[in-house]
């Protein structure tokens, strides 16, 4: 895959107010702490939306999205929404219970013949609201290792593993975030009305809603012409990086909008699912997906936060705002974070969409408007500056690097085999020019000696990505110099793969 590094010199050219302006983000000062922030960030651009009182009072974009080109965000720009997909697929169930085709209370193996969790008692109380709430007990990280690292062919194909994968909680005992819930749920869609959730995401919320550029998945963000590109940092500048394509969070965080169509779906969860006069989604649904389902112990606390009262909805975090509920979800993807806030009682929502991999950028634009339309007097702290940086391969040394201190008790070589494990898959362990390598279905990485059997990883292959390398090894050697297994932290309490023909 060829590299795309930028190559306009990015200093943050003077940076452009673009879009169709339909007044002012309460100050100048405003529109000049959000361009010192974009330069701060290293961004290319970002588009932010704001409704209050029933009326769009700012609908615009900032900086690039196309830095080689030269391109400008507006207020049609197309960005991945991330993680804020989830309250279009949760309110794709809502219209389909409102249509009286299945019950959030239902079973997912009710619609879903094939679907088996890891023991009998998660089958039996497992339910939709389950996987709308993140409290349905599976592992987010054994879930996503498994969908990663071990790509299926489909979404169906994650559906066969989900038996041999422990569950970190039981059913309906804690809040534990799964991007592969809100996959099933999707899934559950498909049975129903027997088209993709795409498909069935466009005719049951995209089209009642009027969003003509809002699209499921990446083939069809493609077609647009007016589509930022996403980018990570790298030397503090922007370096464009690929799409995310990983089956698992298709429907958790593969929507694509714009600020323009991002008004209308924030208007409509003010109105109790209304827009322009006309429900275009279930009032008792909408009111039922902003009231707590499932409380958040131990949320995160800052200021002006109540977390007494954090919890998760159905696709929507609450909290208490400054004493205000505030109704909210971000989202970040390979190239692309998000935020999307509503405030009820004050008829007022936020949207700030960008195209940097997991920044803060968005969440601090958000609050910086929030204070100044509602006129909050914060503590004057310095922004929480976080972004997603491009992880590139590093070239190998002509030796590896072993822990004398700490060595292996066998030779590089022994470890080489093929090791496999239900519920993910088969990867193979292999030596050349004196480096252990370990080949999986998604890339290979290159082994780096910890100490004694343990070992972590590097890329081996050259891809624009911002996930870091982030698999530990740990080989299973018996007294008699065999290699049994590897142990890896592809879940909470690690997996173990077996090595084949041991």
């Amino acid at each position: 895959m060829k590299n795309i590094i930028v190559n306009l010199l990015f200093t943050i050219l003077p940076i452009l107010l673009l879009g169709q302006q339909k007044q002012d983000l309460g100050s100048k000062e405003v529109t000049q702490q959000i361009e010192e922030l974009l330069e701060q960030y290293h961004a290319a651009g970002l588009s932010i939306s704001v409704v209050k009182n029933n009326e769009v009072i700012f609908s615009g974009g900032f900086g690039m999205r196309d830095i080689s080109k030269g391109l400008p965000v507006d207020e049609q720009t197309l960005f991945s929404i991330g993680s804020c997909s989830k309250a279009f697929t949760a309110a794709m169930i809502g219209v389909l219970e409102h249509e009286g085709k299945l019950k959030i209370t239902d079973a997912p193996s009710s619609v879903l013949n094939d679907l088996k969790f890891q023991n009998i008692e998660m089958d039996n109380q497992m339910q939709i609201h389950h996987l709308l709430t993140h409290s349905s007990g599976l592992s987010n990280i054994s879930t996503e290792s498994s969908s990663v690292m071990f790509p299926p062919k489909s979404l169906n194909g994650l559906v066969s593993r989900l038996k041999y994968l422990k569950p970190s909680y039981k059913v309906g005992e804690s809040f534990m975030y799964c991007n592969y819930a809100y996959g099933i749920a999707s899934l559950i869609s498909e049975s129903i009305l027997e088209n993709p959730w795409q498909e069935n995401l466009n005719t049951l919320v995209f089209e009642p809603l009027s969003l003509h550029n809002t699209v499921a998945d990446n083939m069809n963000a493609l077609q647009f012409e007016n589509r930022s590109l996403g980018y990570a940092v790298h030397e503090d500048k922007p370096y464009e990086v690929i799409l995310e394509d990983m089956i698992g969070r298709g429907a958790a965080g593969r929507v694509y909008s714009n600020a323009q169509d991002m008004t209308k779906w924030m208007m409509t969860w003010l109105n109790d699912g209304m827009l322009e006069d006309e429900q275009v989604l279930p009032k008792s649904y909408v009111q039922k997906a902003m009231q707590p389902q499932m409380k958040i112990p131990g949320a995160h606390s800052s200021e002006g936060i109540d977390t007494s009262y954090s919890a998760y909805g159905y696709g929507w975090f609450l909290d208490k705002y400054f004493g205000y509920k505030k109704v909210h979800h971000g989202g970040a993807v390979s190239g692309y974070s998000s935020n999307v806030v509503l405030f009820p009682e004050l008829n007022l929502g936020i949207c700030v969409l960008s195209n940097q991999s997991n920044s803060t950028l968005p969440y601090e634009i958000t609050n910086l408007i929030v204070d100044e339309l509602l006129d909050l007097q914060r503590k004057e702290n310095e922004p929480n500056i976080r972004f997603g940086s491009a992880t590139l391969a590093t070239k190998a040394p002509l030796n590896p690097i072993l822990n004398i201190s700490k060595p292996s008790s066998v030779d590089l070589k022994s470890f080489c085999g093929n090791y496999s494990k239900d519920g993910f898959g088969t990867f193979e362990v292999f030596i050349k020019d004196q480096h252990l390598f370990v080949k999986f279905p998604f890339t290979t990485f290159r082994l780096i000696h910890d100490e004694n059997n343990g070992f972590t990883s590097d890329f081996a292959e050259e891809i624009p990505t911002v996930m870091p390398p982030f698999l530990y090894f740990d080989f299973n050697v018996s007294s008699d110099k065999t290699v049994l297994g590897v142990n890896t932290n592809m879940s909470e309490n690690g997996v173990e793969f077996s090595r084949k023909g041991v």
